[in-house]
């Protein structure tokens, strides 16, 4: 498991996209900063910093993850690394933690430029407000961490069964139900009361749940430890939902 683990992190790190997504968090929020009215009004500065920096966390997660665990998973598949590595005894399940093992360090690493940026360049003055801001920053990650994961393992397996491209598409359907679908239906079952619309919209990912951006912009603070575990209870059962279904449905040999 950790020669898979250590073959697909150099084959991607070798890619050098990691670098670029990494230096893009480090300098785009300074670059968006300049185009607010943070001369005018220095108590944005702060804000809009945070916001661009876990907002471009969010869009890589979405895009850039769900595109190396898409190409992790068929390209096992297709270069019969699976097969190689389970004739020598690597379960299956231990190939699909291997390659998720990868897509998580790379989660990480988006997860430490991120609070690092959010923190030291975009913490509030004053030992109440920053104490806040550190502890939101924490429980922002704590949810993203939760997601993400659990969508790149369940892209990895289904690119691995059915290609490189479904499991790239699946990925960012399942980020496009989670964060916009289920906030449009949001809006319509206020409005109307449809038995279907009802049941749809509960069966429905609420990953939106998991973006604590709007805190930091409103100066909202800090979840409540009730809040908090509330949020991380739903989103760690769909983890525990996409995890299922990802180890029913990886192969690491093509059929």
């Amino acid at each position: 498991m950790l020669k898979l683990f250590k073959l697909s992190f150099v084959t991607t790190v070798r890619q050098k996209s990691v670098f670029l997504v990494l230096l893009l968090l480090t300098v785009l929020p300074f670059v968006f900063l300049q185009m607010t009215n943070v001369e005018v009004d220095a108590d944005v500065g702060g804000a809009a910093v945070a916001q661009a920096v876990w907002q471009l966390a969010w869009v890589a997660a979405c895009f850039w993850l769900v595109y190396c665990a898409a190409s992790m998973g068929g390209e096992h598949v297709r270069s019969r690394l699976g097969e190689y590595f389970l004739s020598g005894g690597v379960t299956k399940s231990s190939q699909l933690f291997g390659l998720w093992l990868t897509t998580l360090l790379f989660s990480v690493l988006m997860l430490f430029v991120t609070m690092m940026v959010c923190i030291l360049a975009a913490g509030p003055e004053g030992p109440v407000a920053f104490r806040h801001w550190v502890v939101l920053s924490l429980q922002h990650a704590i949810l993203f961490l939760v997601v993400v994961s659990a969508v790149n393992q369940f892209v990895i397996a289904l690119a691995s069964r059915f290609g490189a491209l479904v499991g790239y598409s699946g990925g960012l359907f399942l980020y496009l139900c989670g964060f916009y679908l289920a906030l449009i239906l949001d809006k319509i079952v206020m409005s109307k009361d449809v038995a279907f619309q009802d049941a749809l919209y509960v069966l429905l990912p609420h990953f939106y749940l998991a973006d604590l951006t709007h805190r930091f912009v409103h100066q909202q603070g800090a979840l409540t430890s009730v809040e908090f575990f509330g949020v991380f209870e739903y989103l760690a059962g769909w983890s525990l939902l996409l995890s299922i279904f990802a180890y029913l449905v990886f192969t690491p040999k093509s059929k």
